[in-house]
């Protein structure tokens, strides 16, 4: 079966299954294994989604396209439900999955957008349909740069800052925010027959492989009035928390001392970052408003 090498989320990646997502990168030896081959237990049915976590492993299922085993934080095996097209089943190696990986190496991993502007961390969080991409689309067509969007590990180890880890140029975009925001250079991925409500965008430039510290956590919020209102601690914390990526598979990950150690890592990355509730008004077409505010106040939050 034909091979393939990839990079992202600072790992080299072998694997039998194409990603036209990740960025090509050739290295003799693999940090994670993607394998597809027949699992041994058999696939929920359709519309069934399992999430199982251990402390080591895991297994997620989505019945519709297919089901992964997680042995350690280097190696996947998964099986493509029969008569799916196998380039749907990204959307859940590279969602759920990876986010499982990184979570099993340590990492703080997020539901969010980011970008980096001059060097500062924007990141941005909210329920689904918030407009996380499509803020950060309008960064990129501002001539700013991504670091991540969907999944976003943050390392909060050692007595330093954290740092954001970059993930690979890709964004979901939906219809009408793909056809309004015009990013140069940017291809759209095939996702083959299975129905996806989005578009997903590979950018040809406009993507930064460095890691970078956060500045300022926006949870996106849709009023007329553009303001940001900076949270209080504790909600800051629950605003963290709710938008940890395994927060929306329930509270099975986190329970015990990985609860503990989880609340711990988001209580460290608010020492150096603040929380900020983002008003921004509804459309398209004030999206150049929303990008000049962030701007001023990433700037204003370094004082």
């Amino acid at each position: 079966m034909t091979s393939y090498s990839y990079y992202a989320y600072g790992m080299s990646i072998h694997s039998n299954h194409a990603f036209p997502e990740l960025v090509p990168f050739e290295s003799p030896v693999a940090d994670l294994t993607f394998r597809r081959t027949a699992l041994p237990r058999p696939l929920p049915e359709i519309g069934q989604q399992v999430f199982e976590f251990g402390e080591k492993d895991a297994y997620i299922a989505f019945g519709t396209l297919g089901h992964c085993l997680i042995r350690g934080n280097d190696l996947v095996e998964f099986e493509v439900r029969e008569g799916v097209d196998p380039a749907a089943m990204n959307l859940v190696l590279l969602g759920s999955v990876m986010a499982t990986i990184l979570h099993l190496r340590g990492y703080l991993t997020l539901h969010a957008s980011a970008i980096d502007i001059a060097g500062r961390g924007a990141i941005f969080m909210g329920n689904k349909g918030a407009g996380k991409s499509t803020t950060a689309a309008a960064f990129i067509r501002a001539g700013y740069r991504l670091l991540t969007d969907d999944v976003l590990p943050i390392d909060v180890s050692g007595d330093g800052p954290p740092r954001m880890i970059p993930g690979y140029p890709h964004l979901k975009l939906t219809e009408s925010a793909s056809n309004a925001i015009v990013l140069p250079g940017a291809t759209s991925v095939p996702l083959g027959s299975f129905g996806f409500n989005k578009s997903r965008l590979r950018l040809e430039k406009d993507f930064s492989l460095e890691t970078v510290a956060p500045a300022v956590f926006y949870v996106l919020s849709h009023r007329d009035l553009l303001e940001a209102r900076r949270l209080s601690g504790p909600e800051a914390l629950a605003a963290l928390m709710a938008n940890s990526y395994h927060a929306r598979h329930g509270d099975q990950l986190f329970r015990g001392h990985v609860a503990a150690a989880h609340m711990q890592k988001c209580a460290k990355l608010l020492k150096f970052a603040q929380v900020k509730i983002l008003d921004i008004p509804p459309g398209l077409d004030r999206l150049s408003e929303v990008v000049a505010f962030v701007e001023k106040n990433i700037a204003s939050s370094a004082d």
